[in-house]
């Protein structure tokens, strides 16, 4: 239901005044670096055919630099083989955002485990966040 309820794209949910008041002390050790992160997908399980939702959350401080340009990748990988890789160039605003997109998955995917990296390129430093999602057998 919550997947529904989504849709692709970057929408803010805080303003920069309103994220460096949430985030104080992340904002005033790691100013102006991001002082969030974080990835999800939903559903947890799902049949193949079906869409995942991938969503980002990132939250960067208040300060007097504008937005800065960095990257977006992620890569999904069965039984360690990756079986799909996407790439975006992405401009990191101030505040609190998300990034929302959904990703296929193919008719007769192999049933099992399989794990979503997202890696985040900005200001020239990378971080990675793992998830995972479980295709079952349709009933």
């Amino acid at each position: 239901m919550l997947k529904g309820m989504r849709s692709p794209g970057e929408t803010m949910e805080k303003n920069p005044d309103e994220t460096s008041q949430t985030y104080f002390e992340e904002c005033k050790n790691r100013r102006p670096n991001m002082a969030f992160l974080e990835a999800e997908v939903i559903p947890h399980r799902t049949v193949d055919g079906q869409e995942v939702n991938h969503r980002i959350r990132y939250a960067i401080c208040r300060s007097s630099e504008g937005p800065s340009n960095g990257e977006i990748i992620r890569k999904v990988y069965y039984k360690g083989a990756a079986v799909f890789q996407d790439s975006a160039r992405y401009e990191f605003k101030q505040g609190t955002w998300v990034i929302d997109a959904f990703i296929k998955v193919p008719l007769n995917a192999g049933l099992g485990v399989y794990e979503v990296d997202t890696i985040i390129s900005y200001k020239k430093t990378s971080r990675r966040i793992r998830n995972s999602f479980t295709v079952i057998k349709q009933d």
